[in-house]
């Protein structure tokens, strides 16, 4: 009998050093080569892999692949957080290829994680936008160079403001539309420069409904602005804020298990105040969210609260404070002006 060392007699804790060393599809062809090798080299370096995923919205190929593995249970069942990435790229939201949209794949791969999952529901989803450049970030609470990076924008880009808001347009209907339970669910709060604008919460609950997805919601996080670099009009009208605010409320309205909410607020820029130095009427809302919030909603299970960049009033602060049972609350660059 020979006393060479063979791949298939390797100890178990050669066989995971080795492995971690591989990328996965090196991985993958190592556990075809026999059955001890394939256990083996199938541990905790292998399931890692599969643990947090990220799928980027523009390419079907990689939506193709999402649905693939997804539909693999013993791998998608090992998944704990899922990212959807959005590029700046302009492209044609209803291309087809193979008969099928980028949207049919998204909804056929977060059904199959949902259905393999362990715990029944999708465990976590994050929005965030890739392909910027460096320069392109900016202070996560002051949005004052917002509109310049708006519009400087290349023309084979969209903007930030329209890329955030079709990516959580689509990925949110595509949940709506499958009825895909959240337990977590990050929207651009990842303070990167990201943000949605108000306005698209207020539209997505105008032909969506979330109501199942969001009801065993857990975490929310959400980096929000009302500000819009290609609309300085209806920023300044009292209706636009205040319908901005109501949006707002009735998404969090859903959330009725929510343990821990992050609020991370943009700040409208100094160039939308009025020529008197008095607030246009969107700050004046966004005086007023904490307010609107207290007064619409009710978090009998919230335990852990951050609150970023708010404008507010030490009055809506403590009404607010006072409506809730908090273990954990964070400030973060949250400003109290004076009330009257």
């Amino acid at each position: 009998m020979s006393s060479d060392p063979t791949l298939d007699g390797m100890p178990l804790e050669i066989t995971e050093s080795i492995v971690a060393f591989l990328p996965l599809a090196d991985i993958c062809s190592l556990r075809l080569t026999a059955r001890n090798v394939s256990v083996k080299s199938s541990t905790g370096v292998f399931k890692s892999h599969f643990r947090n995923k990220r799928i980027a919205l523009n390419d079907f190929d990689r939506l193709e692949q999402a649905v693939y593995i997804a539909g693999l249970q013993s791998c998608s069942s090992l998944l704990e957080s899922l990212t959807l990435v959005a590029d700046r790229a302009v492209f044609d939201g209803d291309l087809q290829q193979g008969g099928k949209t980028r949207a049919q794949l998204l909804g056929r791969a977060l059904e199959l994680f949902c259905l393999n999952s362990t715990r029944g529901c999708l465990p976590s989803i994050s929005l965030v936008v890739d392909g910027r450049v460096k320069e392109d970030r900016y202070s996560p609470y002051d949005m004052a160079v917002y509109m310049d990076q708006q519009r400087q924008a290349p023309q084979n880009e969209r903007s930030i403001c329209e890329t955030t808001a079709q990516s959580f347009n689509d990925t949110l209907q595509v949940i709506a539309k499958h009825n895909l339970p959240i337990e977590d669910l990050n929207i651009f709060g990842n303070l990167s420069g990201d943000s949605l604008h108000c306005d698209q919460v207020t539209s997505l609950l105008a032909k969506a409904d979330l109501s199942t997805s969001l009801q065993g919601l857990k975490q929310l996080s959400m980096s929000l602005t009302y500000y819009d670099a290609n609309d300085t009009v209806h920023t300044q009208q009292a209706s636009f804020g205040k319908t901005m605010t109501q949006g707002i409320c009735q998404l969090l309205q859903l959330c009725h298990s929510l343990k821990d909410l992050k609020i991370h607020w943009y700040t409208t820029p100094p160039s939308l105040f009025n020529r008197n130095g008095s607030r246009d009427a969107t700050q004046s809302e966004e005086h007023q969210l904490l307010t609107r919030i207290a007064e619409s909603c009710q978090f009998s299970s919230l335990e852990r609260l951050t609150l970023r960049g708010i404008h507010t009033t030490a009055p809506a602060l403590l009404l607010f404070l006072r409506l809730l049972q908090l273990r954990s609350f964070k400030m973060e660059e949250v400003h109290l002006s004076p009330s009257f």
